[in-house]
């Protein structure tokens, strides 16, 4: 069984001391005969958008029985001078949705 988690830092793992975030942790507790094959596809800085423009053909790399998305973070930060959210809340739903209807396919 093929699992893939798409997210941010996060799930990347980022400043954790063994390099697993909680993605690695939750791959060290799988039983390995169930969960033979585990995909992290966490990238730091990731909004919901990002993972949109590639989910696509990660997905369909490893064609996982099981998806986590694990996004939002990054999309709700205001940058630097602005006073509006990176992606908006009706584009992170909108992107939310359609994420969730391909890994339906």
């Amino acid at each position: 069984m093929a699992v893939g988690i798409w997210g941010d830092s996060i799930t990347f793992g980022a400043c954790d001391k063994e390099a697993l975030g909680w993605a690695g942790r939750l791959r060290r507790s799988m039983p390995t005969d169930d969960y033979n094959h585990f995909y992290n596809f966490g990238i730091c800085g990731e909004t919901s958008a990002d993972a949109l423009r590639r989910f696509q053909v990660e997905f369909d790399a490893i064609e996982p029985n099981k998806v986590i998305f694990a996004l939002g973070i990054n999309d709700s930060k205001f940058p630097h001078g602005s006073d509006t959210h990176l992606v908006s809340i009706d584009e992170y739903r909108k992107n939310m949705q359609e994420l969730i209807d391909r890994a339906k396919k």
